[in-house]
């Protein structure tokens, strides 16, 4: 029996005895839009010599991975904001330390190189 097969006369049971039903592409569907899989976990000020971030810690619950956001001022909804989306390689990128670049010949983008332009986007203090 094939597993196409075995859905079908699950549905077909289903209906006959007005249960609910659900695929698993559904459900995974639902969860996601319904429950979300960032949680915040932690919040703390960083200082820099560009400002003064809100840094916000997310657990990404599916993955078991962590990942930062870092707020310079109070952002306005109904502006645009700049934003960088960061790598995986914190260390490097952020730090200035650690693994060599993802690809040869790539020069690393570090936070020094970006965080001024946070500063010249008019961020409110």
């Amino acid at each position: 029996m094939t597993a196409t097969c075995c859905a079908a006369r699950l549905l077909a049971f289903a209906q006959r005895h007005g249960l609910p039903a659900v695929s698993i592409s559904g459900l995974i569907h639902h969860r996601l839009l319904d429950e979300g899989a960032l949680r915040r976990s932690h919040t703390t000020e960083l200082a820099t010599p560009y400002g003064r971030f809100t840094v916000h810690a997310y657990h990404d619950v599916p993955v078991d991975a962590l990942h930062l956001a870092l707020v310079l001022g109070q952002p306005d909804p109904g502006v645009p904001v700049l934003t960088r989306v960061q790598t995986v390689e914190m260390q490097r990128d952020v730090l200035g330390f650690g693994t060599p670049a993802l690809r040869p010949g790539r020069r690393a983008v570090r936070w020094r190189a970006s965080a001024p332009k946070a500063e010249r986007a008019g961020a409110a203090r």
